[in-house]
């Protein structure tokens, strides 16, 4: 907003809160709402390998961002770990919400995930069952993002393979 004021949060270099000392080199998918805001970022550092180096870090603008989840965490809801990371969204309330693919193929299914630093939970996740019917199925599940604390997606269903629009 032109005539806003704008300060530096986080940048390249500062600790990354949870990973035990590594540092961010970069950043992506930012979103804010209410004095709080998320991002994706990568680290480096003692431990950290293409496996686990990509995180979501959430928190108030004022403090300092908690790790909400890393590759190579457990996904709630599911045996697979963490793997790859979408854009996130934060809600009025702080809830994120996020969609993610748990494990590697062929061993992979996609699923969105919500909560706080950690509480974190399954929102969908494939196969499991879908309100009105059938199952979500990875195929068609797309996170259109919050409205207040309203999660917004669609799925395809494996009872009869429409789309469906979930909230």
């Amino acid at each position: 907003i032109p005539g806003s004021s704008v300060t530096n949060w986080q940048q390249e270099l500062n600790t990354a809160d949870g990973t035990g000392g590594a540092t961010y080199t970069s950043f992506s998918n930012p979103d804010y709402s209410n004095g709080t805001a998320v991002f994706t970022g990568t680290i480096t550092g003692d431990g950290v390998t293409t496996s686990n180096d990509t995180g979501i870090w959430t928190g108030s603008t004022s403090g300092t961002p908690s790790l909400l989840v890393r590759e190579g965490d457990t996904a709630p809801g599911s045996s697979y770990a963490f793997a790859n990371f979408e854009a996130p969204y934060i809600g009025t309330s702080g809830t994120v919400v996020f969609k993610a693919t748990a494990g590697s193929y062929p061993n992979s299914d996609l699923g969105i995930w919500a909560g706080t630093p950690g509480s974190v939970s399954t929102v969908a996740y494939h196969g499991e069952a879908a309100p009105g019917g059938g199952n979500y199925y990875t195929n068609g599940l797309k996170l259109g993002g919050m409205a207040g604390d309203v999660i917004v997606f669609t799925s395809q269903s494996t009872d009869d393979y429409t789309y469906k629009v979930y909230a």
